[in-house]
C-alpha cells in the first residue's frame, strides 16, 4: 500500500535578481538564477500534475528563508520530500557541470534520490556530473534546506557563470524539466 509523499519544490533564493547572474545567452539573455529556478520549480510542477496526477507544495516566490522553513515543518512529514533548485556559479567561468548537495547525517533514501536526480539531469543536459557533496564541503557547512522536517536535497543544475552550461540549460530547459520530474515521481511511486 502506498503512503501519501508529499513533493516540495523550491526555487533556490527569493525570487528573481536574488541569487548568482550568470552569462548571456543569445535569444534569451541573461541567465538570472533567482528567475531561471522559479521558472524550472513551475515547470517541473506542471508535469508532474499533468503526467502524474501528483500536486506540489511549492515556496512562494520573495518567500523568506525563514518563514518558508517554518511553513515546511509545519506541513511535511519525515517521508515527504524538498527539492530545493539552483543554478551553480563560479568566479571561474569554466566551472561546468551538475552537482548534488545533501545533508551530513543523509538518509539511504536521500542518497539514492541525489544519485537518482544527478545522474538524469546531467543526462538531460548533456554536461558533467560533478558529484554529490556533504552540506560540510560547502562554504556555508550547514544549510538550512538539508534540515527540515522530511526529506532534503539541494540540485544544483549546472552553473549559470559557464557560457556553455548557461546554453545547454536554455536549450534542453524542456528536457531537463521532464527528467526532473518523471525521477521525482518514479521514486515517490515506489517509495514504502
Amino acid at each position: 500500500m502506498l503512503n501519501f509523499i508529499m513533493i516540495i519544490l523550491t526555487a533556490g533564493h527569493t525570487g528573481p535578481n536574488t541569487g548568482a547572474t550568470g552569462t548571456i545567452v543569445e535569444q534569451h539573455g541573461r541567465i538570472d538564477e533567482g528567475t531561471e529556478t522559479i521558472r524550472l520549480r513551475n515547470r517541473i510542477a506542471e508535469i508532474l500534475a499533468e503526467k502524474w496526477g501528483i500536486i506540489v507544495l511549492l515556496d512562494r516566490n520573495n518567500e523568506r528563508l525563514g518563514l518558508l522553513t517554518e511553513r515546511i515543518n509545519r506541513l511535511a512529514s519525515p517521508t515527504d520530500i524538498c527539492l530545493d533548485l539552483h543554478l551553480n556559479s563560479h568566479s571561474n567561468p569554466t566551472a561546468n557541470g551538475t552537482e548534488v548537495i545533501i545533508s551530513s547525517d543523509a538518509t539511504n533514501f536521500e542518497i539514492v534520490l541525489a544519485v537518482r536526480l544527478l545522474n538524469a539531469t546531467a543526462k538531460a543536459l548533456q554536461t558533467n556530473i560533478r558529484g554529490i557533496k556533504s552540506e560540510k564541503e560547502t562554504p556555508h557547512k550547514r544549510l538550512a534546506m538539508l534540515h527540515l522536517n522530511c526529506q532534503n536535497i539541494i540540485l544544483e543544475v549546472c552553473f549559470c557563470t559557464n557560457p556553455n552550461d548557461g546554453k545547454l540549460y536554455i536549450t534542453h530547459f524542456e528536457t531537463l524539466a521532464q527528467a526532473i520530474a518523471r525521477t521525482l515521481a518514479e521514486n515517490i511511486l515506489v517509495k514504502e
